[in-house]
């Protein structure tokens, strides 16, 4: 099979083919396995690469110097019969790595929702939950059941139709939905990017736009001329690197490809602000969520440890077992205030465990 959804890939392959260069490369194991392994290989490439080519300048400085002897000529034959390592080829991807700070880490708790009554006309649902500095909230349900309209509320863009949306202390948005991606200018990527962030060098902006992906030729395109996808990565670029402190997503990886998706992967892995998104994206959901909201009619649910933990327990509960860590939300806002300690208690009790909690 040939497919671009990783999620199912990884579900359904034990064997992977790269075609690359019109060479084939088989990595056995599913696709997340591919990914650890050719980034693996670059790296250990990457090395011989690099001390090959310090020996070869190490015994070219020897030859130069003792050019009339011949203990050169000997030198000279040893690099003649080196098998000579290639430059690795740069992964498409760019995988970040280190940690992306906002420039304000604002209050603890980022947004607060007391009996929220979310939607336009009527409430598509209802919601009482806390979301603390630092968590990456997945937001998962069937179409029609108010993700985008929640995503709004939070935002501020649509007032609630009942109870309280509070933002924290501090709190800067960074929000992005399709039409955010909806840019049109004459400019290049480069000049539009520059134009935005004046204080940056020419150098350090070529440098930041080429780790999205918009290196050389690609930032001298017209922003106008860019596919959907690749207006969307270049204002995601702008958000994460304005840093503000809570990242509102809406299906932020839609029409790209692969290695974009993964580039914003490690972006938002490497982020240590608050995101809360809806992503159709199974595989990035995995990938960048540490806990998932799950709406289901009116209710909201609240299951804390991640995608692929929610995955095994449904499974769980399908063959009759049951979901104690799927909580309701408000139950969740709860579960928080029973977890922070007060300082004073802090000198003898640590904070309850995650998964204590939840028990």
């Amino acid at each position: 099979l040939v497919s671009h959804d990783r999620f199912f890939t990884d579900q359904v392959a034990d064997v992977v083919y790269e075609v690359e260069d019109k060479r084939l490369t088989r990595y056995p194991g599913n696709y997340t396995h591919y990914r650890q392994e050719k980034l693996k290989n670059i790296e250990i490439q990457r090395k011989a690469y690099e001390r090959q080519q310090e020996e070869i300048g190490r015994l070219n400085e020897v030859i130069e110097r003792f050019k009339h002897k011949p203990f050169a000529r000997s030198k000279k034959r040893t690099i003649e019969r080196m098998e000579i390592i290639p430059k690795p080829r740069e992964d498409e991807a760019h995988i970040f790595t280190g940690e992306m700070n906002p420039e304000i880490m604002g209050s603890k708790w980022v947004m607060e929702a007391k009996e929220l009554k979310a939607g336009y006309d009527k409430p598509l649902l209802e919601l009482t939950m806390r979301i603390k500095r630092g968590q990456k909230i997945g937001i998962l349900g069937p179409n029609g059941t108010g993700k985008t309209t929640l995503l709004k509320t939070v935002a501020g863009l649509i007032p609630p139709l009942a109870g309280k949306c509070s933002l924290g202390n501090r709190i800067t948005i960074g929000y992005f939905d399709q039409h955010s991606a909806e840019i049109t200018s004459d400019k290049t990527v480069f000049e539009h990017f520059h134009e935005l962030f004046p204080a940056l060098s020419q150098k350090e902006a070529r440098g930041i736009l080429g780790s999205y992906l918009f290196g050389g030729r690609e930032a001298a395109k017209a922003v106008k001329s860019l596919s959907g996808g690749e207006k969307a990565r270049l204002v995601l670029a702008e958000l994460l690197f304005s840093r503000p402190n809570f990242l509102i997503l809406d299906e932020p990886t839609n029409h790209m490809d692969i290695h974009a998706k993964e580039t914003l992967e490690s972006a938002f892995r490497a982020y240590t602000g608050t995101i809360l998104f809806v992503s159709h994206d199974r595989y990035f959901i995995r990938q960048v969520a540490d806990a998932v909201l799950i709406l289901e009619g009116r209710e909201v649910m609240y299951y804390p440890f991640g995608y692929d933990h929610y995955l095994e327990r449904k499974k769980k509960e399908a063959g009759g077992g049951t979901m104690a860590a799927k909580v309701r939300a408000e139950d969740q806002a709860l579960i928080a205030g029973m977890r922070a300690v007060p300082k004073a208690e802090r000198h003898r009790l640590r904070e309850i465990p995650e998964d204590e909690a939840y028990e």
